[in-house]
């Protein structure tokens, strides 16, 4: 019985022929993720400049400002997750769905007695 070796090259090449197609939404949604650090990066530092505020007295207004401020960051936040999300899912998806397409071309090729002689899940 024969085996089909395949080297590390042509896999590698055979990979990068489903990830160039969603390479822009993959980098889309790795900025999306590195946004989304950033702003919860943020909010830690945020808090620390309204607490220093507290300490000198701010004004009430300044105060509902800030606290604003620190529920806007949140949101954005939540907003780059959901978008880096979106586009690296999107993304699998469609590798996924071109792997099965190529996938079913090439067992349509398949001989019938290599079908027919073995199990396919049918009883």
């Amino acid at each position: 019985m024969a085996t089909n070796k395949i080297d590390s090259k042509s896999l590698l090449i055979l990979l990068l022929t489903y990830l160039r197609p969603v390479a822009a939404r993959n980098s889309l949604g790795i900025m999306a993720l590195i946004a989304h650090s950033y702003l919860l990066i943020r909010i830690p530092v945020y808090v620390k400049y309204v607490i220093n505020g507290l300490e000198i007295g701010i004004s009430k207004p300044e105060l509902v400002r800030d606290c604003l401020m620190i529920v806007g960051l949140a949101f954005c936040a939540g907003i780059c997750l959901f978008l880096a999300r979106w586009f690296i899912i999107g993304a699998s998806r469609e590798i996924e769905m071109n792997l099965r397409n190529d996938f079913f071309l090439i067992s349509k090729n398949w001989r019938r007695v290599f079908t027919s002689n073995s199990r396919r899940g049918i009883s």
